[in-house]
Protein backbone atom coordinates (compact mmCIF):
# COMPACT_ATOMS: atom_id res chain seq x y z
CA UNK A 1 0.00 0.00 0.00
CA UNK A 2 2.95 2.36 0.46
CA UNK A 3 4.56 2.01 -2.85
CA UNK A 4 0.89 3.13 -4.45
CA UNK A 5 0.99 6.00 -2.19
CA UNK A 6 4.48 6.97 -3.18
CA UNK A 7 4.05 6.14 -6.51
CA UNK A 8 1.04 8.20 -6.71
CA UNK A 9 2.51 10.95 -4.79
CA UNK A 10 5.57 10.77 -7.12
CA UNK A 11 3.60 10.70 -10.42
CA UNK A 12 1.95 13.66 -9.54
CA UNK A 13 4.54 15.79 -8.59
CA UNK A 14 6.36 14.78 -11.90
CA UNK A 15 3.69 14.81 -14.24
CA UNK A 16 3.01 18.26 -13.18
CA UNK A 17 6.73 19.00 -13.70
CA UNK A 18 7.72 17.35 -16.84
CA UNK A 19 4.35 17.44 -18.82
CA UNK A 20 3.91 13.79 -19.14
CA UNK A 21 0.45 11.92 -18.12
CA UNK A 22 -0.11 10.59 -14.67
CA UNK A 23 -0.11 7.51 -15.96
CA UNK A 24 3.20 8.00 -17.77
CA UNK A 25 5.27 8.65 -15.10
CA UNK A 26 3.50 5.88 -13.04
CA UNK A 27 4.82 3.57 -15.79
CA UNK A 28 8.42 4.93 -15.45
CA UNK A 29 8.27 4.41 -11.47
CA UNK A 30 7.72 1.02 -11.81
CA UNK A 31 10.20 0.55 -14.50
CA UNK A 32 13.01 2.00 -12.71
CA UNK A 33 11.68 0.50 -9.55
CA UNK A 34 11.66 -2.78 -11.64
CA UNK A 35 14.88 -2.59 -13.04
CA UNK A 36 16.77 -1.83 -9.81
CA UNK A 37 14.80 -3.99 -7.91
CA UNK A 38 13.91 -1.50 -5.34
CA UNK A 39 11.25 -2.86 -2.65
CA UNK A 40 8.16 -0.93 -1.42
CA UNK A 41 9.87 0.09 1.90
CA UNK A 42 12.93 1.35 -0.47
CA UNK A 43 11.19 3.57 -3.07
CA UNK A 44 8.59 5.15 0.26
CA UNK A 45 11.93 5.84 2.77
CA UNK A 46 14.04 6.87 -0.61
CA UNK A 47 13.40 10.55 -0.07
CA UNK A 48 13.27 10.80 3.76
CA UNK A 49 17.06 8.63 3.81
CA UNK A 50 18.68 11.87 1.18
CA UNK A 51 16.87 14.57 3.17
CA UNK A 52 18.39 12.52 6.79
CA UNK A 53 21.92 12.50 4.67
CA UNK A 54 22.02 9.33 4.92
CA UNK A 55 23.73 7.27 1.36
CA UNK A 56 21.64 4.82 -0.07
CA UNK A 57 22.72 1.64 -1.52
CA UNK A 58 23.44 2.00 -5.12
CA UNK A 59 20.34 0.70 -6.60
CA UNK A 60 18.01 3.63 -4.76
CA UNK A 61 20.39 6.34 -6.60
CA UNK A 62 20.13 4.03 -9.30
CA UNK A 63 16.42 4.12 -9.20
CA UNK A 64 16.49 7.81 -8.36
CA UNK A 65 18.34 8.50 -11.52
CA UNK A 66 16.58 6.70 -13.58
CA UNK A 67 13.35 8.71 -12.93
CA UNK A 68 14.92 11.96 -12.94
CA UNK A 69 16.67 10.85 -16.60
CA UNK A 70 13.45 9.64 -17.48
CA UNK A 71 11.37 12.77 -16.74
CA UNK A 72 13.95 15.57 -17.60
CA UNK A 73 14.21 16.90 -14.37
CA UNK A 74 18.40 15.54 -14.91
CA UNK A 75 20.06 15.91 -18.34
CA UNK A 76 23.40 15.24 -19.14
CA UNK A 77 24.47 15.48 -15.36
CA UNK A 78 22.85 18.77 -14.62
CA UNK A 79 19.73 19.52 -13.32
CA UNK A 80 17.23 21.11 -15.67
CA UNK A 81 15.76 24.13 -13.26
CA UNK A 82 12.86 25.18 -15.87
CA UNK A 83 11.42 21.44 -15.17
CA UNK A 84 12.11 21.37 -11.99
CA UNK A 85 11.06 25.28 -10.67
CA UNK A 86 7.51 24.61 -13.28
CA UNK A 87 5.42 23.06 -10.54
CA UNK A 88 4.68 25.94 -8.23
CA UNK A 89 5.04 29.20 -8.58
CA UNK A 90 6.91 29.77 -5.19
CA UNK A 91 9.38 26.97 -6.62
CA UNK A 92 11.01 29.70 -9.44
CA UNK A 93 12.51 31.99 -6.56
CA UNK A 94 14.57 29.04 -5.70
CA UNK A 95 18.59 29.14 -5.82
CA UNK A 96 19.20 25.67 -8.02
CA UNK A 97 22.79 26.91 -8.65
CA UNK A 98 24.08 25.32 -6.30
CA UNK A 99 23.25 22.12 -7.77
CA UNK A 100 25.07 22.85 -11.21
CA UNK A 101 27.83 21.65 -10.13
CA UNK A 102 27.45 18.54 -7.89
CA UNK A 103 29.00 14.97 -8.77
CA UNK A 104 29.37 11.71 -7.55
CA UNK A 105 31.45 9.11 -7.78
CA UNK A 106 29.23 7.21 -11.35
CA UNK A 107 26.33 8.86 -12.99
CA UNK A 108 23.47 7.28 -10.22
CA UNK A 109 25.46 8.78 -7.65
CA UNK A 110 26.00 12.46 -9.68
CA UNK A 111 22.12 12.06 -10.50
CA UNK A 112 21.30 11.31 -7.32
CA UNK A 113 23.21 13.73 -5.22
CA UNK A 114 21.55 16.34 -7.96
CA UNK A 115 18.30 15.37 -7.08
CA UNK A 116 19.07 15.70 -2.97
CA UNK A 117 20.65 19.06 -3.73
CA UNK A 118 17.31 20.03 -5.49
CA UNK A 119 15.70 18.49 -2.49
CA UNK A 120 17.61 20.40 0.77
CA UNK A 121 17.39 23.59 -1.76
CA UNK A 122 13.84 23.17 -1.78
CA UNK A 123 13.15 22.55 1.59
CA UNK A 124 14.56 25.86 2.53
CA UNK A 125 11.25 27.45 1.41
CA UNK A 126 9.74 24.88 2.79
CA UNK A 127 8.60 22.97 -0.73
CA UNK A 128 8.55 19.41 -0.50
CA UNK A 129 8.46 19.57 -4.43
CA UNK A 130 10.94 16.40 -5.20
Amino acid sequence: MKYVFATIYLSIYLSLVTCLTKEEVIQTVQQCAQEFNLSIQQVTSLRATAMANIDPDTNSKCFASCVAKKTNVVQNGKINEEVAKSVDAAAASVDLGPCQGVTGSDECDTNFQITKCAMQQFSKLNLNLI
